[in-house]
């Protein structure tokens, strides 16, 4: 934490208050050159004077005096004209006359307070002063106290200017706008401080003004003292370059009549490029493993297929004509085919017509026989992303969606061994992924955190144990694309129940700084147009499909399981558009409705462009059990912290670790042979692992670990405690306990509260990481059993158990992650056997009579283990046989003499 000391000027002598500011203004401006500090005292009836000679040719001159002046009163004479006097009471109003009768020969033009109890008085003559002329300044005081208080000249220094500071103050400066969609607009709000007590006049103008940079909204002149105004600055970019402007404050602070603050932003193209997996497996059911017949509709590619249309639909709904224009978006497809990998759909502008193409192209939505069929060529992960590299081409502004089943197959289709993902890490691209399958047991969890890690992407498991066929995960997932593509916010909750002919209306505050509001409405396939879809704006306004194809600026898309609006910036402009909108979901009856038992569900996602925004961010790249997790969220309207918001988090964690899940379900290796032959699980292309995996949850119904939501939410702080740095900055903290379970963890956080432009908001942001183990030297094990000795070689059977301080396993399929530093090719006589228990076995061989101590490196954590020769234990043993040998013949002597 960071501490702060705070140092009270009342508490210090005046002298050392004196020299403290003089230290501190000339330090701050270079140039000060300060003659020595002179105490006067003074009582009622005893003023006391100083002079100040102006040099020849000089137009200013400055006087500093420091004590308690608060009674103070200054009179200021020219020695040239004893009856050309003023008073000045500190602090004095500028302008305050110095010269005599009806000629002016001076005026004050700034009294101001730099420090507590510290003025600067600064003289500007009418004309350059004639040699010699001379000022008496005489201080005196209306009450019958003593007091001392201090004064000292400031020389000028021609090149730098006087050593004055100035009232008027701006913040930020410069404006970093960052990268902007050309097209889009971003607003961001600077702070002008007067920091003196009398009004200051204000006007604004930009430097070119032809650069994207504008003034949004009026300016408040003059500012009252010691006060502040706000002054909105845009910039709409109109092609992908950096740009720079620069905007001048013009006030009447004689110090400062033209502060200058630099703006600076970028305008940015956005691509983004779907990489779907069309492998065998994904014909099969979400909860099903490979091999398996085609599930149609219930199948997993039906299911991506299905819910990338309203994504889709969005996408085209965002850069409708006048808006946003600069993104363009393609598919690749790998495994399935032939050919094994291909570009479904090239990287083209989006619009309608270009939309409707990519639906063609990838069968969306779903009907049997439409689309790129699944097939038998493996799982090549690497091939595709490595098209999706080729569709970037020399731009890296975007993003990839992968999605995808299964581990990489065949052989060699690892990005990580390929230099794929090295190359994507390189040109900066995130790759976010949505992995198939029940938490681990045939997905490769850890290849896609590393993907996530590696490239600043993210990761969510599709359904996540729990079994549920409505794309939530998924709705989840493309709103994080959206965001990156259009820079949008999320708000709701992504998943709700209704019953047949129930209605439910969903509340979203919208206020100023917020410019376009997207709904998203998804729900379960099977039944067509099962829900009406509506939206209510504040004023009671109620809009319908029909409605929104009459009404300006705002847009709908009807999709057989989806229903999308977009609501733009000038509609939301209008009178009684800014408040709380709803969102209205009608189950319908009648022949569309669908009995169940708890309802049917829809699951829904709020996007919202917006100069409020909600940045969360975590202090590791990726973490290991016994890790506590630290979480910012950074709350900003138009650049302004927001404070006060309350920011709480929900999170899941697995029931079990998944190596633990596979250790503690064993089956016996004679029945595995069987039942692997019966299910075809070899001639399916599944690794071991997996094939366990299908046995213990198809055949033997051992349910996967799931993963649980904490029903307890936890609370983020801005107070400047509970791991937060500094109260009341906007960034709200959250540090966790010490993690315990290994595998997928998701974290939900939302954020309500008072806007900075004074609105109520709500904003949402989900993030899954994958916790690895971190295994502890304490609770593993590294066991070694001798096997035989052959043709002067030793042969060992090494057995390691490596355990976190939770007794938690790593899971199968982690052997790649170990790292034998002293081990060599000589020693391993076969490579290192997955006993799917979360153990391993290796079978080694060291000289006869060698020592060999084995190294192990996995997750940062060093293990050793000396292995003693058995050649040098054998003789042992046979000093102990002849030993024993002698002491028998001994005692049978004995016997026979006795």
């Amino acid at each position: 934490m960071c501490k702060t000391m705070r140092i009270n000027l009342f508490d210090l002598n005046k002298t050392t208050l004196f020299w403290i500011v003089l230290f501190l203004l000339g330090s701050y401006f270079y140039s000060a050159k300060v003659s020595a500090q002179t105490a006067i005292t003074i009582t009622g009836t005893s003023p006391n004077t100083f002079n100040i000679t102006v040099p020849e040719g000089v137009s200013t001159r400055s006087v500093r005096l420091a004590g308690d002046l608060s009674d103070v009163v200054v009179y200021v004479q020219r020695t040239s004209d004893p009856a050309a006097e003023r008073t000045l009471t500190i602090p004095s109003s500028n302008n305050t006359l110095i010269g005599g009768g009806g000629l002016s020969v001076a005026t004050l033009d700034a009294v101001e307070e730099i420090a507590d109890k510290v003025f600067h008085l600064k003289f500007a003559l009418d004309s350059p002063a004639p040699a010699g002329d001379v000022w008496l300044i005489r201080v005196s005081k209306p009450s019958a106290d003593t007091r001392t208080i201090y004064w000292m000249e400031g020389e000028l220094n021609d090149a730098f200017g006087a050593t004055y500071v100035s009232d008027v103050f701006a913040a930020p400066s410069p404006m970093e706008f960052d990268s902007v969609i050309v097209g889009d607009t971003k607003t961001l709000t600077i702070t002008v401080h007067n920091r003196f007590a009398q009004d200051m006049t204000l006007a604004v103008a930009l430097e070119y003004g032809d650069r994207g940079f504008s003034i949004s909204s009026s300016v408040g002149s003059p500012v009252t003292g010691v006060s502040s105004t706000d002054i909105d600055i845009s910039f709409n970019p109109v092609d992908a370059s950096a740009k720079t402007d620069t905007l001048h404050l013009t006030t009447n602070d004689p110090d400062t009549p033209v502060l200058d603050v630099i703006l600076n932003g970028t305008g940015t193209t956005r691509r983004i490029i779907l990489a779907l997996d069309y492998s065998g497996s994904m014909s099969c059911a979400y909860d099903e493993p490979w091999p398996c017949s085609d599930a149609l509709e219930s199948s997993r590619i039906a299911q991506a297929r299905n819910a990338l249309e309203p994504f889709l639909d969005d996408l085209e709904i965002g850069v409708s004509p006048g808006t946003i224009g600069a993104v363009r978006v393609g598919a690749v497809r790998f495994g399935g085919g032939p050919p094994a990998v291909e570009v479904e759909y090239g990287l083209n502008p989006i619009n309608g017509s270009h939309i409707n193409a990519m639906k063609g192209a990838l069968g969306i939505p779903y009907s049997g026989g439409t689309g790129p069929s699944t097939g038998g060529t493996g799982t090549r992960i690497s091939d595709g992303l490595n098209q999706c590299l080729t569709l970037f081409g020399d731009s890296n502004d975007g993003v990839i969606l992968l999605m995808s089943d299964g581990y990489a197959e065949p052989s060699g289709q690892d990005p990580r061994d390929t230099g794929v993902l090295t190359s994507i890490v390189d040109k900066g691209i995130p790759v976010f992924s949505v992995a198939f399958g029940e938490n681990g047991a045939y997905v490769d969890h850890e290849l896609m955190e590393d993907i996530q890690e590696q490239t600043n992407g993210e990761f969510v498991v599709f359904g996540a144990g729990s079994g549920e066929s409505i794309p939530a995960d998924l709705a989840s997932i493309y709103t994080k694309v959206l965001d990156i593509a259009f820079g949008t916010e999320t708000s709701g909750d992504p998943t709700v129940s209704v019953e047949p002919g129930d209605i439910k209306e969903i509340p979203l505050p919208v206020g100023t700084s917020d410019r376009r509001i997207d709904f998203v409405v998804s729900w379960e396939r099977g039944t067509p147009n099962l829900f009406a879809v509506s939206i209510i704006a504040p004023d009671g306004t109620e809009i319908t499909p029909d409605v929104a194809r009459e009404t300006d600026y705002v847009f709908n898309r009807e999709g057989s399981f989806s229903s999308v609006y977009s609501v733009h910036k000038d509609y939301l402009r209008q009178p009684g558009k800014v408040g709380e909108w709803k969102l209205k979901v009608q189950h319908q009856t009648g022949e569309n409705a669908v009995l169940r038992e708890n309802g049917s569900e829809f699951s829904y996602s709020t996007l919202i462009l917006s100069d409020l925004t909600m940045d969360v961010m975590f202090d590791k790249k990726q973490y290991f059990t016994g890790d506590s997790i630290r979480i910012e969220a950074k709350l900003t309207d138009r650049g302004k912290p927001v404070v006060g918001a309350d920011v709480e988090l929900n999170s899941a964690k697995p029931t079990v670790s998944i190596g633990n899940w596979f250790n503690s379900n064993t089956i016996d290796p004679g029945e595995f042979e069987i039942l692997r032959k019966k299910y075809k699980l070899n001639d399916a292309g599944l690794r071991m692992h997996s094939q366990k995996a299908y046995i213990l949850s198809e055949v033997k119904k051992i349910e996967p670990p799931l993963v649980v939501m904490n029903d307890t939410a936890q609370r983020f702080y801005d107070d400047g405690t509970h791991g937060d740095n500094a109260a009341n900055d906007g960034i709200y903290t959250y540090v966790s306990s010490p993690l315990t379970k290994t595998g997928l963890h998701t974290f939900l956080i939302k954020a309500n509260g008072k806007a900075a432009q004074d609105y109520n908001f709500q904003r949402e942001k989900r993030l899954d990481h994958y916790i690895k183990l971190r295994p502890s030297v304490k609770d593993s094990n590294i066991s070694v059993a001798y096997l035989e000795t052959v043709e002067g070689l030793d042969y060992y059977q090494v057995h390691y158990q490596l355990m976190d301080q939770y007794k938690n396993l790593p899971r199968p399929d982690t052997a790649r992650y170990f790292d034998f530093s002293s081990m060599n090719a000589l020693n391993a006589v076969e490579p290192l056997q997955d006993n799917l228990d979360g153990t391993y076995t290796q079978k080694i061989k060291i000289p006869k009579n060698k020592e060999q101590t084995i190294t192990l490196n996995f997750a940062g954590v060093e293990f050793t283990k000396k292995i003693v020769p058995q050649t040098t234990i054998q003789p042992l043993w046979w000093v102990i046989l002849v030993i024993i040998a002698v002491i028998v013949i001994f005692i049978i002597r004995k016997l026979k003499t006795a």
